[in-house]
């Protein structure tokens, strides 16, 4: 395996179920190093060098995050504003990144039917992920793979099944576990 970068960006850690069980599961594979951005962050403001040296020695990177708002969560976007520089990612002499593959690994609250364009939303999880897409393709990385799970809002007390959701994302998990063994 190569050495794979997770990058984690969520915008409420401390209730995150889903996600913060994606990453138990990853965690401890070979050859991973996790860039918690809540924890290598200070009020939105990252060491920009370090964050750089993190993805330049990575040769596969991974972005977790739950889809908020149908994008980034904005530690996530403060965090590719910031890093991916010019100079550095685009531009002249900004092609430190270029031919990296890039792993988009992500969850949603809603169920799968409100990412389709009969149901409840207008556009589909593909035509969303745009954006996030073309980010990555401008600084000449490569989506190779996406891996996904719907309907993983867990409040206690409130909405959905702590049991379900953990299996879920036991799942989601191993499903990223083995796109990584074949990059």
């Amino acid at each position: 395996m190569k050495n794979v970068l997770i990058v984690y960006g969520h915008s409420n850690e401390q209730n995150s179920l889903s996600n913060k069980t994606i990453i138990d599961y990853v965690k401890d594979l070979p050859h991973i190093t996790i860039r918690n951005l809540n924890e290598v962050s200070k009020d939105f403001k990252f060491d920009i060098k370090a964050e750089q040296e993190a993805l330049t020695n990575a040769d596969v990177i991974v972005f977790q995050f739950p889809f908020h708002w149908y994008s980034l969560p904005a530690i996530f976007k403060k965090w590719l504003d910031d890093v991916l520089a010019f100079g550095f990612a685009y531009g002249p002499g900004g092609d430190k990144l270029a031919g990296k593959k890039v792993v988009l690994s992500f969850t949603t609250g809603a169920p799968a039917d409100s990412y389709s364009v009969s149901g409840s939303n207008n556009y589909s999880v593909t035509q969303l992920l745009a954006p996030i897409i073309q980010s990555v393709n401008f600084v000449n990385m490569i989506v190779s793979d996406t891996v996904f799970s719907n309907g993983m809002l867990y409040i206690p007390d409130m909405v959905g099944d702590k049991n379900a959701i953990q299996a879920k994302a036991k799942a989601h998990g191993e499903k990223l576990a083995k796109v990584l063994e074949k990059l």
